[in-house]
């Protein structure tokens, strides 16, 4: 009975283990595309910039 308590509190672990990997990972992809919308969004105001130069 105690080895099939071990296993379940183990694979539970796990699965909140990944949870917080999946959440990580996905923060970061989060803050990788907000920094992309920037960098677009910089070049388009820096072209307008030299088009009225």
């Amino acid at each position: 009975m105690l080895n099939l308590k071990y296993k379940a509190e183990s694979k539970y672990d796990r699965f909140r283990q990944s949870e917080d990997d999946i959440s990580d990972i996905s923060k970061r992809i989060g803050i990788s595309e907000l920094i992309t919308i920037f960098l677009i969004i910089d070049a388009g105001l820096g072209g307008v910039r030299n088009c009225t130069e």
